[in-house]
């Protein structure tokens, strides 16, 4: 027997796996059959995965296959839903799945179609009940769940299914699937639909949309969703989708679907899609009727504040996001007020309201959002009297100092003095390299006369005897051209 270095590592490169498996392909081709049966019998005495694994084959190879085994086989590796199934043992869980469906594909077609059309169908059933227990960010469930769906596809094109039949299963798959596991079916079943299968789908998902009663208005504090919603949801997809380019079959399913304000929002879209720019006002104006009577919805006030601002209606657009503001003042608001004022050219009359509103909100350590707004409209003089008066938060301090850096020099020094002493107090080299940041900006401005030097050579000094056991950030200072 040559012995190589490599089989044992010893310092060479591993073997690559194309190398391992050849090495091991010959080794195989070399024994005999009672030699190959004892390998593989002490594997499986060493191995129960192994070995279970080696029974179900040996299953679906003999003339009397156990169907009843087989699904039973299917339900133990999948579960029922009632176990979690956390990260570290999905793959062991993913590889006792695999063994059923090799298992399950090893069936010969001929005689065995319905059955494997059954269990994968069954198969699919049970992953959907346990895949919300499943620990599976990486999706490695994702080989199993494409074996169960060929073999589904392929069991029911063996089994010559009737593809009205196979309609009216794939439509209620579809309703009751709650992980895109029938995702698709009319493209990946078309050849055994045929035009017929095709006709009947349609007729019956359309006929079960019509037979619904029109949704009613979903309470804002009525957040469960029953399995009655999740099928309704499921079924209008489906009717969307068959009359897809047809914007007045899409009114009339969402006209019967407003149960909240998005509902509103996308009916009044396929109205404007329908050339119906008033009809489509209205009905958002109605979802908002209902649904804004204490706080807007975003998304409903977003539509109305455009469809406003088209036709002219400047006064509403202000009335509709005011109020919003007014509630609460923040710099998202402002913006959109903003945005919107120019588009109808309005923004002057309302600019000095909003900015009233900003300093009516601020406290007496913080007027953020007013120093904002005044560097947003260009007025970095009043942002800064404002930020002196009230103060503001870090950002906008820095905002203001890198602004008054030329003017004004020893304000932003200041600024970046005291905002690089907060930095140095926590710990971590993030916070040392962004305070050494603001220590270089300071000494760049320190630099243009005596006094100001002199200054910031002291404050070094001063703040290595109050730091000098934060030695990383001591190293970062010794960058600078300070004598130490």
């Amino acid at each position: 027997m040559k012995v190589n270095a490599q089989s044992f590592g010893g310092g060479a490169e591993e073997l690559q796996k194309s190398d391992i498996v050849r090495d091991i392909t010959e080794y195989l081709d070399a024994q005999s059959r009672e030699a190959l049966r004892g390998i593989i019998l002490r594997e499986a005495e060493r191995d129960e995965g192994f070995e279970k694994r080696l029974h179900l084959l040996s299953q679906a190879d003999t003339e009397e296959v156990d169907i009843p085994r087989l699904r039973k086989a299917l339900r133990q590796a999948i579960g029922s839903g009632r176990k979690y199934i956390e990260y570290c043992v999905v793959p062991e869980w993913v590889e006792d799945i695999q063994t059923v469906t090799d298992a399950i594909a090893r069936l010969p077609l001929e005689g065995y179609a319905f059955s494997v059309m059954d269990l994968a169908e069954y198969g699919l059933d049970l992953m959907n009940e346990v895949l919300d227990s499943v620990e599976d960010p990486g999706f490695k469930s994702a080989d199993v769940i494409d074996a169960l769906q060929s073999l589904h596809l392929e069991g029911c094109r063996a089994f010559r299914i009737d593809p009205e039949e196979l309609a009216a299963l794939l439509l209620e798959k579809e309703l009751n699937d709650r992980f895109c596991l029938y995702d698709d079916v009319l493209r990946r079943y078309a050849d055994l639909l045929g035009e017929a299968g095709l006709a009947r789908y349609r007729e019956l998902a359309i006929e079960r949309w019509e037979a619904l009663p029109p949704a009613g208005v979903r309470q804002k504090d009525d957040l469960e969703i029953s399995a009655d919603d999740t099928q309704r949801s499921s079924l209008r997809d489906i009717v969307e989708r068959l009359h897809k380019g047809d914007e007045k079959a899409l009114i009339r399913i969402l006209e019967k679907d407003l149960n909240g304000p998005r509902d509103y929002v996308e009916l009044a879209r396929r109205y404007d899609a329908d050339h119906q720019p008033e009809k489509a006002l209205e009905i958002a104006e109605k979802g908002r009727a209902i649904f804004c009577k204490k706080f807007e919805d975003r998304l409903l006030s977003e539509y109305l504040a455009e469809a406003y601002c088209r036709v002219g209606r400047m006064q509403d657009v202000w009335a509709l996001l005011w109020k919003e503001y007014d509630r609460f003042p923040n710099f998202r608001d402002y913006e959109r007020l903003k945005d919107y004022g120019r588009q109808g050219g309005v923004w002057e009359n309302w600019k000095d309201n909003v900015i009233k509103r900003a300093n009516k909100s601020a406290t007496r350590r913080n007027a953020s959002l007013s120093v904002q707004i005044y560097l947003a409209e260009n007025m970095p003089e009043d942002a800064w009297k404002t930020a002196q008066k009230y103060g503001c938060n870090n950002p906008s301090w820095l905002a203001l100092a890198d602004i008054r850096a030329t003017t004004h020099p020893q304000d932003a020094i200041d600024v970046y003095k005291r905002i690089a002493e907060g930095k140095m107090q926590l710990t971590g080299d993030e916070a040392y390299a962004q305070a050494f940041e603001l220590i270089k900006k300071a000494e760049k401005l320190s630099a243009d006369t005596e006094p100001r030097r002199a200054a910031f050579v002291e404050w070094i000094a001063s703040i290595r005897k109050a730091y000098k056991r934060k030695r990383n950030m001591m190293k970062l200072l010794d960058k600078l051209s300070v004598p130490v």
